[in-house]
């Protein structure tokens, strides 16, 4: 999924993973590249970016085969690793003991017939729609493309059956992944937990909620010890506070971290004489936020603001882009917002002045400050019987969990944002009966 919306075929391999498993990894690459089996984009930015795979087209669109690996001393290197990899790991996560109970225990299930069927169905319907596309020019690229994806949907489903699977934080925004994070939707319908069907506790329009903590200005500049709430420095990586801090690590004049307090400061003097910039800004996302924006956008852009799924795309857009960039045509709609929420615009783009990036890391950290170190800790405090598994804004327990799971959140979003929140609940395990028959992993 992060390939495509990146528009490129090629996986990013981190040589310190592969130096884990085979010291000499290097000379199976090359052996690999010389018969042309695989291809690189030799891109290469130390601490930004991996050099990129991929299988040349003879190899895409393949099913994929399991073979075991029989090599006694490939196998030692592989388990060494692993264990090397697993201790590092129980280390890093030790305080997060309330959360990863739920993996480390037996009682996540993947219904292996119904799922795979869905797979094979998706298949067929999408290679259906490839071959009478008369728009597509290049139709095989694009069947190779789903076949590899349906093999990657069947490789996640098998991994969760047999319980061969990992989890992790990673990235500044301090973002919890695990096997279901990148399942997809429909897919997370055939799991289950020891028998019982799964609830969605889903936070609506969350990033622009989230995005009200950054309008207050004790998370900027906590004035002393009595204020509670989210503190900026205390949830934030060390790289993102030196970043706003201009590399001082201290709030002085001419830093990010300082424009943006006079900003907020300025927004308070003009809220007592009547003003209020981010009063309407407020207004609309405490209420349905993504209607607002549909009801201002739509008559000037019919095109790109048309359906539900489209808003939200553009305003993620118009959040994360380049402040450098909202000259250009296309995103003229980032103007408009500013138009009718110039502090907001203004605020935004102040953050992501240094690098355009930091706004949306700073709202993937308050995202998983406040559900993972704070929600899920404090429903496993009152109610450590209650199965918790996260999905970045979203909250996944059994069925009659979740009223009591839904009350927490909304009481501790409540108290840590200052605003209502409004959740969407919903049962995630399907009903599904196959088709009579089982097909085999490949």
């Amino acid at each position: 999924k992060k390939m495509d919306n990146k528009g490129t075929r090629f996986a990013s391999v981190r040589a310190a993973i592969l130096d884990g498993f085979v010291h000499n990894y290097r000379e199976y690459l090359d052996y690999l590249l010389s018969l042309n089996v695989i291809e690189t984009d030799n891109h290469f930015i130390k601490g930004e970016k991996c050099r990129g795979y991929c299988f040349k087209s003879a190899y895409r669109g393949q099913e994929l085969k399991r073979i075991e690996i029989t090599d006694h001393t490939l196998c030692k290197s592989i388990r060494k690793a692993t264990e090397t990899w697993e201790k590092e790991r129980k280390k890093a996560l030790k305080e997060y003991a309330y959360l990863t109970k739920w993996w480390d225990e037996p009682g996540l299930e993947i219904d292996i017939k119904g799922s795979t069927r869905w797979i094979e169905e998706y298949k067929e319907e999408r290679y259906y729609d490839i071959l009478h596309d008369e728009d597509l020019i290049d139709k095989e690229e694009e069947i190779n493309k789903l076949v590899d994806t349906c093999e990657d949907f069947k490789r996640q489903v098998h991994s969760i059956h047999i319980r061969d699977y990992n989890y992790r934080f990673s990235g500044a925004g301090h973002r919890f992944y695990n096997p279901i994070t990148n399942l997809k939707k429909e897919l997370r319908a055939f799991l289950s937990f020891k028998g019982q069907p799964l609830m969605e506790l889903d936070k609506k329009n969350s990033q622009p909620y989230f995005s009200l903590a950054l309008l207050n200005p004790s998370f900027w500049h906590k004035p002393g010890k009595e204020i509670n709430g989210l503190y900026f420095k205390e949830i934030v990586d060390k790289g993102i506070f030196q970043r706003m801090t201009g590399g001082r690590g201290k709030i002085k004049i001419g830093t990010s971290l300082h424009a943006v307090i006079m900003l907020l400061e300025n927004e308070e003097t003009q809220a007592r004489q009547g003003f209020g910039g981010f009063q309407k800004y407020k207004d609309c996302v405490t209420s349905d936020f993504y209607q607002h924006i549909a009801d201002i956008f739509q008559p000037l852009y019919p095109d790109r603001f048309n359906t539900r799924d489209k808003v939200k795309k553009e305003v993620m857009r118009i959040l994360y882009m380049d402040p450098k960039r909202d000259k250009a045509p296309f995103y003229e709609p980032a103007i408009t917002f500013e138009n009718h929420f110039p502090f907001v615009y203004w605020l935004f783009s102040i953050i992501k002045e240094i690098e355009h990036n930091t706004l949306a890391l700073l709202l993937q950290r308050i995202e998983s400050y406040l559900f993972i170190d704070v929600i899920c800790k404090q429903i496993h405090a009152s109610y450590p019987h209650i199965p918790l598994f996260t999905i970045h804004d979203c909250i996944l327990t059994t069925k009659g969990n979740e009223h009591t799971a839904k009350a927490v959140i909304e009481e501790e979003l409540q108290r840590w944002i200052g605003y209502p929140a409004t959740l969407h609940c919903k049962q995630v395990t399907k009903e599904y009966e196959p088709a009579g028959y089982e097909i085999a992993f490949a």
